[in-house]
């Protein structure tokens, strides 16, 4: 996740310390939701953090506001999902139920975003000049091949119909989000984190989860149902913010060790009751985003790392640093993991040196000569915050390609026609100088400029995938032909060329 942190006031930090306390047993015992926002409704998200020390296969791991708790089971709840009754209600066509891709799993110490429309919307909200914020899925699948997986809709294939509906989001008046998790073929579906608000004061109890006297039988070997433990009762279930959502704010987690949850007895993936989290404690509202890291109430977080010359690269941290940690050496484990040409092998690289940053949020380190264009993993373990009130999460890890010095142009085209009407695009590769001006465009066997695919300072690395749908700079579809691409940086006067087939699917070609 790519992400920026806004600041938020010292007296705040101050006044919540005591939440954030290091070492507690609840802080890195599963999945927290930590952050989300219902305004403005085209870039609303939900955010999830793994404060655990191990990766967590997310395959079995859903989102839902389905919530309707009465005094009877209706059948718009969450957890009958397990034996196919979870049934839309048509007034309201916002509720959502949605399970993460198969393959996907989130890190230690990392931070996943959920977009809940369309991520470019995301994008353009919460992106900064200094750092562009993209959601790590979306959704609902928006069309296009944007790098960002949708998530699954299981309604289709467990109740018969679709429970990502045409309008699913977050109200911003009365809600639950629930982050579960469910095998597939036990009775009971396990609550993982739970948060819940309103705008219209305290009358909410007709939408907080209440599983009290409920059974399911899911679709495992036998026809028994199994009950839930009791869930707190609806009226004494807290809010997370009791009040109006600010445009362009979010509500933040500031305790990460959820309050005074009751850790026996419950209906969560460790025993503990989700419902009797004190919420109004645990969470603050209309704070200044932090998204794509646990923010400035949360243990500190790897946010990126960007190799800056040969023999440096620069980790970026979510906080300010303790000094004495973050300049130990050992702390620190750099590994190459793909070579320029994408040959895959671990390679350990030395560390040398550590250095914290005037800002106190980043960390250079000085290595042995890294491969340029190559893949690294920097893995971090035992670096405190500045005010030594927590420490990241052991083995957290971040990527990054190796600074390229070198200066030559390659350019990677795929070696097979290329087909519009099948592929929708195609991927480009180039590699060039890092920071030089490149300019990457297409052009015809006449010498004709046909589209400009790129004209920008080479990344870090120097190395960057472009997607192409095969249409020229008037949005016109290219003829099957024989195409070149060019690509030069301007500066030094370097170029290189590549042919690029473009076919006719036979089908269109008989028309």
């Amino acid at each position: 996740m790519r992400r920026t942190v806004g600041p938020v006031a010292g007296s705040l930090v101050l006044s919540l310390i005591a939440c954030i306390v290091a070492g507690s047993a609840r802080a890195a015992d599963h999945l927290l939701l930590t952050e989300f926002a219902v305004t403005p409704t085209a870039a609303e998200f939900v955010e999830v953090y793994n404060p655990t020390g191990a990766f967590i296969d997310l395959s079995n791991y859903y989102l839902s506001d389905f919530v309707l708790a009465a005094s009877t089971d209706p059948a718009q709840n969450y957890w009958r999902i397990v034996n196919g009754t979870l049934i839309p209600d048509p007034a309201f066509p916002n509720d959502f139920l949605a399970r993460f891709p198969d393959g996907a799993s989130i890190a230690p110490g990392q931070t996943i975003v959920v977009s809940l429309h369309d991520d470019a919307g995301f994008s353009a909200e919460w992106s900064s000049d200094e750092l562009p914020v993209t959601a790590d899925f979306e959704l609902a699948d928006d069309g296009e091949t944007d790098g960002v997986p949708a998530m699954i809709d299981p309604g289709p294939e467990l109740v018969g119909v679709p429970l990502i509906q045409s309008e699913a989001g977050l109200s911003n008046a009365r809600e639950v989000v629930v982050l579960f998790h469910w095998d597939g073929e036990s009775d009971l579906v396990q609550d993982v984190d739970i948060v819940q608000w309103s705008d219209s004061g305290p009358d909410f109890t007709t939408l907080s989860p209440n599983k009290t006297g409920q059974a399911t039988d899911g679709p495992d070997a036998d026809a028994t149902a199994t009950f839930y433990q009791p869930d707190t009762a609806p009226a004494l279930q807290d809010l997370a913010f009791p009040g109006q959502h600010d445009f362009g704010l979010t509500v933040t987690r500031v305790d990460f060790n959820e309050g005074n949850e009751t850790l026996t007895g419950g209906n969560g993936i460790l025993g503990h009751d989700e419902t009797s989290e004190n919420y109004s404690a645990t969470w603050l509202g209309n704070t200044p985003h932090s998204i794509g890291s646990p923010g400035p109430f949360g243990p500190p977080s790897v946010l990126a790392a960007v190799g800056r010359a040969a023999d440096t690269v620069e980790i970026v941290f979510s906080r300010a640093m303790d000094v004495e940690s973050a300049e130990t050496v050992v702390n620190y484990q750099v590994a190459r993991v793909t070579a320029p040409g994408g040959e895959i092998g671990v390679t350990t690289l030395p560390v040398l040196a550590a250095r914290r940053g005037a800002s106190g949020s980043s960390v250079f380190l000085e290595t042995a000569r890294q491969a340029p264009g190559s893949l690294y993993e920097v893995r971090v373990s035992d670096v405190s915050s500045e005010d030594l009130a927590s420490e990241i999460v052991s083995g957290s890890r971040v990527f990054f390609r190796a600074f390229n010095d070198q200066d030559d142009v390659k350019l990677d085209v795929p070696r097979r026609p290329f087909v519009p009407q099948l592929d929708r695009e195609i991927e480009i590769t180039y590699v060039a100088p890092q920071g030089a001006a490149i300019l990457l465009r297409v052009f015809d066997t006449r010498g004709r400029e046909l589209f400009v695919m790129a004209q920008e300072d080479s990344p870090p690395g120097g190395l960057r995938t472009i997607r192409w749908d095969g249409r020229d700079d008037l949005r016109r579809r290219l003829p099957a032909g024989v195409y070149v691409l060019h690509l030069e940086t301007p500066d030094s006067g370097s170029f290189t060329t590549a042919p690029l087939v473009v076919a006719t699917h036979t089908a269109e070609a008989l028309r």
